[in-house]
């Protein structure tokens, strides 16, 4: 995705939201992938996601606008349907995390690549329902969570492993029949 936009004159106009406009480009890369493997009545999901943009207005250096790497993973255990217990997993970072040398500022050195990192557990109980309103899909699911993360901005006091209580929700659907390879959630 790229954007780019231009003002003339905006300072000078007495509308705040035409006054605060200058000229921005940005550009962001998205990548969204999705398995899903089902037998019986076990299945496991795993979703990775890839997010990372930068934006420039007027005279300002260029900077990062939307920096993400994700991966989640869930096993499902089916109980009666709709009903499951579950098992979640996953990772949450950065691609580009802060300057090696002086977090605070941008030296000549590199940069630590997936810092902060953040590791997650949780299991509980859902439910899932599958082509409720057609090709649309409904899961709700809560339970505990531990986590814990890692870096080096993280203070000693947030270095140990946090628990607490999970809620998720999810809805997918299909806008119409024969648009299958258009999706929303």
């Amino acid at each position: 995705f790229f954007s780019n936009s231009t003002t003339k004159n905006a300072d000078s106009s007495r509308d705040a939201t035409i006054g605060g406009a200058g000229r921005t480009s940005t550009f962001q890369l998205t990548a969204d992938y999705d398995t899903e493997w089902k037998e019986g009545k076990n299945s496991v999901q795993n979703i990775f996601k890839g997010r990372y943009g930068r934006q420039k207005t007027n005279d300002q250096p260029i900077v990062e606008s939307d920096d993400e790497a994700r991966y989640d993973g869930v096993y499902r255990r089916v109980l009666t349907n709709p009903h499951f217990v579950y098992l979640g997993w996953g990772l949450e970072s950065v691609w580009t995390g802060p300057y090696r040398n002086d977090p605070t500022r941008a030296p000549d050195n590199s940069r630590n690549n997936f810092d902060p990192l953040l590791a997650k557990v949780s299991g509980g109980y859902g439910q899932r329902y599958a082509d409720w309103v057609p090709q649309d899909k409904f899961e709700w699911r809560l339970g505990a969570r531990a986590q814990k993360r890692w870096g080096s901005l993280i203070n000693s006091n947030d270095r140990g492993i946090e628990t607490g209580i999970e809620a998720f929700a999810r809805y997918e659907g299909v806008p119409v029949s024969y648009q299958k390879d258009l999706k929303y959630f």
